[in-house]
């Protein structure tokens, strides 16, 4: 039997041994850790160590003929990622750049001089939401939910349409 089903079955004894009695419980969890102690002295660890490098060594030169290959796909899901993590980080440094702030448009901003070119602003609209987003309401969403996900959808159908056209 592997070590994580020895293990597993342990600590599942050890679990239904608890309405039995502590010394139950302690006889079983003491067998447990002998099991744990046995199996770390046994184990190879220059052995484990050596296979795990060559297998994310190997992994690593798989990707990267897979990075040279396919350089545009992997810009767009790299664009994808930093989409996804940038926006909902800097979304508010960028409002504020631009004069959105929490009480309204800031003046002699842009969003002033948009606001006034614009005239009254129409509920729904960009700017409105722009704004929204700028005072902590519902524009929020568009910038910490609605914006990564979008991204993390295209990536993933991107992702999904090149490993279809590599399986056939």
């Amino acid at each position: 039997m592997p070590f994580s089903d020895r293990l597993g079955a342990t600590l599942h004894k050890a679990i239904r041994s608890i309405g039995s009695g502590s010394k139950r419980v302690a006889t079983t969890i003491k067998r447990a850790a002998r099991t744990i102690k046995c199996r770390l002295q046994t184990t190879d660890w220059d052995r484990l160590l050596r296979t795990t490098r060559i297998r994310i060594t190997d992994q690593l030169r798989a990707t990267l003929a897979w990075i040279k290959a396919h350089p545009y796909l992997t810009a767009l899901l790299v664009a994808c990622g930093v989409v996804a993590v940038v926006v909902p980080l800097a979304y508010g440094s960028v409002l504020g750049a631009a004069g959105f702030a929490a009480v309204g448009p800031v003046a002699g901003s842009w969003a002033a001089g948009t606001q006034a070119a614009i005239g009254s602003v129409a509920a729904g609209s960009v700017f409105a939401v722009l704004q929204s987003a700028a005072m902590g309401g519902y524009g929020v969403a568009l910038f910490v939910a609605v914006v990564p996900a979008l991204a993390a959808v295209v990536a993933g159908v991107v992702a999904g349409v090149a490993a279809l056209l590599a399986w056939l």
